[in-house]
């Protein structure tokens, strides 16, 4: 193919790697440079771990090596630990774009090795062989960072929703994703799936969701989607309980307002115990008509909560049909703008577009004296 070829290099020397970025300099034709680096050069606990436990390491203590979450359970986790339960009924394969770590998919691997298939950092590769196996009737779960997914927008589109054939895909960094990067911000998934035919939605708030809706995934014609939030979830238990997920979920009925989120938001406004209606819009798109309808019926003004861009949000899905239908009640839209998000705890985030728990309570309140008021 005419290229040049400098390598191996040791990547953890400046002396070698500078050489060799000159000898590509020089050359007349393209040039491939092979670096090897080894793994938290450096650190002796990081270069032992073969786990990739310091991949974007959370907090922890440097003189021990000791991650300060160890022992806390991603929500990532809890679906990999759903799948193999569902597996032990239900003949799923997997396949994964690089991140099995990342993902949480160790434990499956170590179980069922020849039924996941790492293909490398290849998401449209990914999309495309799953759709591929699907169609030759297997159970396909493809969890892939929501970030990465925006990769594979052509094969969801050209390959997996043109032959309507059934793949699962487990969103993972949906929404805002703490000290990742901006560009691994989960806020886009939703506005680019929507306008993609033959495509579920879901976000569940807790495992009992994530799991229910594991269940009933595989036998859906089209792309069923589960988005989940980088965030650890509080005293899990491998309970796996099934519950309603095929309509909006009333977490709380009282009139004059109603709140409407999903997913991290929703438990977030779950704690702060407010005189509201809530409502866990746990399938995003398409919207639970009839339990909308209900929910415009019996209060005066709507509002929804969600991590994610303004354009092609949930909220705009609930503004336009209201209009459509002539059905008249206020409805406010909390989002974080078209924009770029920072990188950030999620802490930070929060605050900075008012969904952390003191702005939303701040925000509320407001509204129900305003009402209270006229």
């Amino acid at each position: 193919m005419g290229f040049n070829y400098v390598g191996v290099v040791d990547g953890n020397d400046f002396k070698s790697l500078k050489k060799a970025l000159k000898i590509a300099k020089s050359s007349k034709k393209p040039t491939i440079i092979h670096i090897l680096t080894k793994n938290g050069k450096g650190y002796s606990y990081a270069e032992s771990n073969k786990e990739g436990l310091y991949h974007g390491v959370s907090p922890f203590r440097i003189d021990e090596g000791v991650l300060e979450n160890k022992n806390k359970v991603l929500f990532s986790q809890a679906i990999c630990d759903s799948l193999m339960e569902l597996k032990k009924n239900m003949d799923i394969k997997v396949i994964v774009p690089a991140m099995v770590d990342g993902s949480k998919m160790n434990d499956f691997l170590n179980l069922y090795p020849s039924d996941l298939i790492d293909v490398g950092i290849t998401e449209e590769h990914a999309i495309t062989m799953a759709t591929s196996a699907s169609l030759n009737n297997n159970k396909i779960f493809l969890p892939i960072y929501s970030t990465f997914l925006q990769r594979a927008y052509d094969q969801l589109l050209h390959d997996a929703s043109r032959h309507n054939t059934n793949i699962v895909l487990g969103i993972d960094r949906a929404g805002l994703n703490p000290n990742d990067g901006e560009t691994h911000q989960g806020i886009y998934d939703i506005s680019y799936l929507k306008t993609i035919p033959n495509t579920y939605i879901t976000c569940p708030s807790n495992i009992d969701e994530a799991y229910s809706l594991l269940s009933r995934s595989f036998d859906y014609k089209g792309i069923f989607a589960i988005r989940y939030a980088k965030t650890y979830l509080l005293d899990y238990k491998k309970d796996f309980k099934l519950v309603d997920t095929t309509k909006w979920i009333y977490i709380k009925k009282n009139n004059n307002i109603a709140v409407i989120s999903y997913g991290r938001i929703l438990n977030t406004i779950k704690e702060l115990d407010l005189d509201v209606t809530l409502v866990n819009a746990i399938i995003i798109n398409p919207i639970d008509y009839s339990t909308l309808n209900e929910i415009a019926k019996n209060n005066k003004k709507i509002i929804v909560y969600e991590d994610v861009i303004d354009e092609g949000c949930l909220a705009n899905s609930i503004m336009i049909y209201l209009k459509e239908n002539n059905i008249n009640i206020d409805v406010v839209k909390h989002n974080i703008g078209n924009t770029f998000a920072p990188c950030g705890s999620l802490d930070d985030l929060d605050k900075l577009y008012k969904l952390d728990s003191l702005s939303i309570k701040e925000e509320i309140e407001d509204e129900i004296r305003h009402l209270s008021s006229r």
